[in-house]
């Protein structure tokens, strides 16, 4: 915003936002490092049509086309972990320290970022990932190592994202 008394002139800001890739390439991750926010825009909905390859894989069974789709979920669950635990966890829990807050304030801030922007799955996936958040949060703050902690969130996200595909075709309504 501009302020007619001020003598400063306005910064211009870059947001990016970006779907989240299997295999990031390193215009992904320049594209994140020139951008003054970055957003993973991790639920947007997938195309039903015309054979989409972004959530799933085609392979050969039997001599017949086979939709595979629990492979490409797990891929999906180990990236999400990876992501936000090395950026929620390693890197803001390392900066916020170097800044001078305090342990409980960095955890529980963390935690609570972390629920939102799970809130498109609902007050349920806001309030689990706030007490994931806290949980992880500590287990950092004890061990300092970020490994356990993606490793922990890809096996929730792996049974979440496959069984509820299982459950769903089995026609099991969630």
């Amino acid at each position: 915003m501009s302020n007619s008394t001020s003598t400063m002139p306005e910064q211009k800001r870059i947001a990016a936002i970006h779907q989240p890739n299997f295999f990031p390439w390193l215009g992904y991750f320049r594209k994140m490092a020139r951008a003054d926010v970055f957003i993973l825009l991790d639920d947007a909905q997938f195309q039903k049509t015309g054979g989409n390859w972004s959530n799933r894989v085609r392979i050969a069974r039997n001599g017949e086309a086979v939709w595979w789709s629990a492979p490409v979920l797990v891929l999906a669950a180990i990236e999400n972990a990876a992501l936000e635990e090395v950026i929620m966890v390693g890197y803001l829990f390392t900066r916020w320290r170097q800044s001078g807050w305090s342990w409980p304030l960095v955890i529980g801030l963390s935690a609570l970022i972390r629920g939102s922007y799970h809130l498109y799955q609902g007050f349920g996936g806001f309030a689990g990932n706030i007490v994931m958040g806290l949980v992880l949060g500590l287990v950092f703050v004890r061990t300092r190592r970020v490994m356990p902690l993606v490793v922990c969130h890809a096996l929730l996200d792996t049974v979440a994202f496959v069984g509820y595909s299982v459950l769903r075709a089995r026609g099991v309504s969630i």
